[in-house]
């Protein structure tokens, strides 16, 4: 491990996304403030690349923009204060590039999440992983308030090979740091959903193509 720099302007860095032009260069959110850093990871330098109100927190709710991903030179983003998913162009240097584009603000509380190759987001809030297209349709895709199937749900990444690239990966805290405490507590776990092997129908529920099961304990790993 070594020190790459000290963000002494940085007052909150969550969410991290490297520039897809320019592996050097990556783009850290900073909740706090609300704006958008560019970190240099070879000499230490950085700037203020994004600063919108759209990443801004609230009096309510002290954070901003927390998780950010970059796919196709579009920004990604989610806001804790808002409950606002959105994504706006940029240039390959990180910087606005167009106006921003909210997705959602529909209450998800979304912290955590993950883009496909089609642009849908997969966003971890609380006992729910959300799902969010291209045209705004917010649905729960896995669980719901009261799920203990991805009880306390923290993050999603999607599978980096030929074989899980559609794998959606799902890490929990199972409960632990819900309050008040649940009956049940899983602790943490890491789950598997296959996303191409799951269509979403309401209430909370899922079904799996090909299958008869239709309930939210059905994860298909």
């Amino acid at each position: 491990m070594s020190l790459i720099a000290n963000l002494t302007k940085v007052v909150l860095p969550d969410g991290v996304a490297t520039l897809p032009h320019d592996p050097s260069v990556v783009l850290v959110a900073d909740a706090a403030q609300g704006v958008i850093w560019r970190v240099n990871t070879d000499n230490g330098r950085y700037d203020m690349a994004i600063d919108d109100s759209s990443f801004k927190p609230t009096d309510i709710v002290p954070l901003g923009v927390n998780g950010i991903h970059i796919l196709n030179n579009e920004l990604y983003f989610t806001n804790l204060a808002t409950n606002s998913v959105g994504k706006m162009a940029i240039t390959s240097k990180g910087a606005a590039a167009g106006a921003i584009q909210v997705l959602t603000t529909k209450a998800i509380a979304a912290d955590d999440f993950a883009v496909s190759d089609n642009g849908i987001v997969y966003a971890a809030g609380a006992n729910t992983l959300w799902q969010v297209t291209a045209d705004g349709c917010t649905a729960a895709f896995v669980g719901g308030l009261d799920s203990t199937v991805v009880q306390g749900i923290t993050s999603a990444r999607f599978g980096r090979t030929a074989l899980d690239r559609y794998v959606l990966y799902l890490s929990t805290q199972g409960g632990l740091l819900e309050d008040p405490p649940r009956s049940v507590i899983h602790g943490g776990q890491l789950l598997a959903v296959n996303v191409n092997a799951v269509e979403y129908h309401g209430d909370g529920d899922l079904m799996v193509k090909g299958c008869s099961v239709c309930r939210a304990s059905a994860i298909c790993n």
